[in-house]
């Protein structure tokens, strides 16, 4: 079932329009931390999201799924008995708003970081850790019809950064705008 619901996930990324609006990220990122508050409750990790966060350029939903999907990954793919922690924080370059999710996961080693973005790959069996093999598919096809970029770094048994990079939304600033 879940894969099937990742596979139609995936597929719709591209049918659909994509929209490009100002999106208040702050406010998509708190969504998600109240969303997720009972599985970091249940293993006593937590998430954190450090101000500021800017407004984007992208479409809402799909900026709800990707960070879900990366969000997901960060309390899957951990030690036993690990306590997920994940922070989120973002900076501005130019035009640009660089959002970072880091874990303190398992980490991906250096020789599989392009390939884990590709479908249906996973560089673990189902029994170690759950998934379908599309989560981080999904979020870089995303992202690049968004106009953006994912960027990886990330170390083996301490965890991993993932920078999102996206167009900064040039009408609206966090004091003045409300939540989208």
């Amino acid at each position: 079932g879940q894969l099937i619901d990742d596979l139609l996930a995936y597929s719709k990324v591209g049918k659909v329009s994509i929209r490009h609006t100002p999106i208040n990220l702050k406010h998509t990122l708190t969504v998600l931390s109240s969303e997720f508050e009972g599985r970091f409750a249940d293993k006593g990790g937590s998430i954190t999201i450090r101000d500021p966060i800017p407004f984007v350029c992208g479409d809402e939903t799909f900026l709800h799924q990707l960070f879900s999907n990366l969000i997901d990954n960060a309390i899957i793919y951990q030690k036993p008995g690990n306590k997920p922690e994940v922070e989120i924080s973002a900076r501005t370059e130019g035009e640009w708003a660089l959002i970072d999710v880091e874990d303190n996961g398992i980490g991906i080693p250096q020789e599989y970081q392009e390939r884990i973005f590709q479908i249906f790959q996973r560089l673990h069996t189902n029994e170690e850790f759950a998934g379908t093999g599309l989560g981080l598919a999904i979020v870089k096809k995303t992202v690049t019809l968004m106009g953006g970029e994912v960027l990886l770094k990330s170390t083996p048994g301490l965890g991993s950064l993932f920078t999102i990079k996206l167009p900064l939304a040039k009408q609206k600033t966090e004091s003045r705008a409300t939540p989208s």
